[in-house]
């Protein structure tokens, strides 16, 4: 509301100068009536930037949002999220998890696992096409994840989606794979959406299953020389399109970090499966959650 004021006032006073400004002769009224079209124009664009705003700027908690190429392991990061922050709408599905077991307890056969994976692709394509909201807490402080709609092709449909999205948020978080540099197009369209105050990070996601950890060096380390080298390549791009609205990139195994913390419904026996491997391969849940790097995520 200040800044508005900030850039309202010195308009509104120069449009009362010129409005005195009356000579009766015909060319400088004419060019006054010229600049009190443009003052009014003006002041009448950032009264409705500032309305706008007071709707829909979020300025009591934090908000993320959300982007990602398709099948980068967006929804893996967010779910992620949710576990450690204790989301509401996981924490309702827990409660009604827990009610269903009370009355399971007599058919122990029925018994029910977890809520977690579900949001989760499972390899086919996972094109995100709804608008979803995942409020959280962490010390007691609220802040909202926005899933936003991906733009990596014809978003026109979305467009109002993502402009919501982008007009709460205070920051992005832009989810890439790990086996190829940003797509600059992509990148170039999430410029086009953000507010002058947004700051963008990168999580490049190192992809692969339990499959990838079997072996006792392969468990050394996520941050390899080819992580590394990518890296800057996935930064370079970043730096090169989004500027000083660029904050920097995070490299983390988002399906590692996920398979540390989750308990999983028991529709998911690919995701259960890989988690059990995961546990026999690196020894314990902390283990593989620090290997992940996901605590950088939090920590930025």
């Amino acid at each position: 509301e200040e800044l508005f004021h900030l850039v309202k006032e010195p308009l509104n006073s120069a449009k009362l100068n010129i409005q005195k400004l009356k000579t009766g002769e015909s060319k400088f009224d004419a060019v006054r009536m010229s600049f009190l079209d443009s003052l009014t124009s003006a002041i009448n664009e950032a009264d409705e930037q500032e309305n706008y705003l007071k709707l829909n700027l979020v300025q009591d908690h934090l908000v993320i949002a959300f982007f990602g190429e398709t099948n980068a392991g967006k929804s893996t990061v967010i779910d992620t999220f949710r576990i450690i922050f204790d989301e509401e709408t996981r924490r309702k599905a827990i409660e009604k998890v827990n009610e269903k077991t009370q009355i399971s307890k007599k058919h122990p056969c029925q018994a029910i696992m977890g809520v977690d994976g579900t949001i989760v692709g499972d390899g086919r394509s996972d094109f995100t096409k709804t608008y979803d909201e995942y409020d959280m807490n962490i010390d007691g402080r609220k802040f909202t994840l926005i899933d936003v709609p991906g733009i990596e092709g014809n978003e026109a449909e979305y467009k109002d989606g993502i402009k919501k999205a982008l007009q709460k948020a205070h920051c992005v978080f832009y989810v890439h794979g790990s086996d190829k540099k940003p797509n600059t197009k992509t990148t170039e369209k999430i410029k086009e959406y953000l507010n002058e105050w947004v700051g963008v990070y990168s999580i490049r996601n190192i992809r692969g299953g339990s499959e990838q950890y079997d072996e006792d060096d392969e468990r050394e380390t996520l941050l390899t020389d080819n992580v590394l080298r990518a890296s800057k390549l996935s930064e370079e791009v970043f730096e090169n399109v989004l500027g000083s609205y660029y904050k920097g990139n995070i490299n983390i195994q988002g399906l590692l970090a996920l398979c540390s913390k989750a308990n999983f419904s028991p529709t998911r026996t690919d995701l259960i499966g890989i988690q059990s491997e995961l546990i026999e391969y690196f020894g314990d849940a902390d283990y593989i959650y620090s290997f992940s790097h996901f605590e950088e995520v939090i920590v930025e």
